[in-house]
């Protein structure tokens, strides 16, 4: 069995939780909150120690690898101790809001010698899973051009205030955005080596971001766009479109 440790027990760090119960081989340890009340309704709805500091769920020695649904500006900390720590890492998306974070949370892991993955779950979307076999078969020849977009509600049931401002990560774009990004770097299989944005708020009263338009250049040529919409109200609007060398 191998135990996990959530840090960050909120909605995402209970959906992760309702999953470790349904995986064989695993079971929750351990879950990290800074309010005490709401660590008490988590760990009595799923089991496990509770910490309010994340490094003390850290030196839990039965901790073997680590589940982090923080907010995005304490990943980069967050993750880095735990590599130094010896766990392995699950990180939820994005994985931190800056390059360079995330080169400092890669540099820990590759020191660690642990295992670090990046909860980007279109990878195992079942549309985006069938695209990338097409892909690997070569038939319809190498990706051209990428389109892909998510327009969505922005104001969720669990929208805090650090989603609403840049210092913390927040926005639509990182938010909830990164799927659309993610989908397509996965599926063009190929490095980015330019980028251009244009983002602001445009449908809410805050300082992070609720639209972005990115451009995107890849190392062999190809060309990519996102677009990541948080609407007031409205219909939502997720897919992507590929152009390759023989089909579309």
């Amino acid at each position: 069995m191998i135990g996990i440790g959530i840090i960050g027990a909120g909605d995402f760090g209970a959906a992760h939780a309702r999953a470790i119960k349904q995986v064989q081989g695993l079971h929750l340890v351990a879950s990290c909150r800074g309010n005490n009340d709401a660590l008490a309704a988590f760990t009595s709805e799923h089991g496990g120690r509770g910490y309010t500091d994340w490094r003390k769920l850290l030196d839990d020695k039965d901790v073997e690898a680590v589940l982090i649904a923080s907010p995005h500006h304490l990943h980069a900390e967050m993750a880095i101790g735990a590599a130094k720590a010896g766990k392995h890492v699950m990180l939820e998306k994005p994985m931190a809001p800056t390059a360079a974070a995330c080169d400092a949370i890669n540099a820990a892991v590759g020191a660690a010698g642990v295992k670090l993955m990046v909860a980007h779950l279109m990878h195992f979307a079942l549309p985006c899973m069938a695209a990338r076999q097409m892909l690997e078969q070569g038939t319809l020849g190498r990706p051209l051009v990428g389109s892909s977009w998510i327009i969505k509600l922005w104001m969720e049931h669990n929208r805090r205030d650090w989603h609403l401002r840049k210092a913390t990560g927040g926005g639509m774009l990182l938010t909830a955005g990164i799927h659309a990004l993610d989908r397509l770097v996965w599926l063009m299989d190929d490095d980015v080596v330019s980028v251009s944005a244009m983002l602001g708020a445009m449908s809410h009263d805050q300082e992070a971001d609720d639209i972005a338009l990115l451009g995107l250049r890849f190392a062999g040529g190809g060309l990519g766009q996102v677009q990541s919409v948080g609407y007031r109200n409205g219909a939502a609007g997720y897919a992507m479109d590929l152009v390759c060398e023989q089909a579309t």
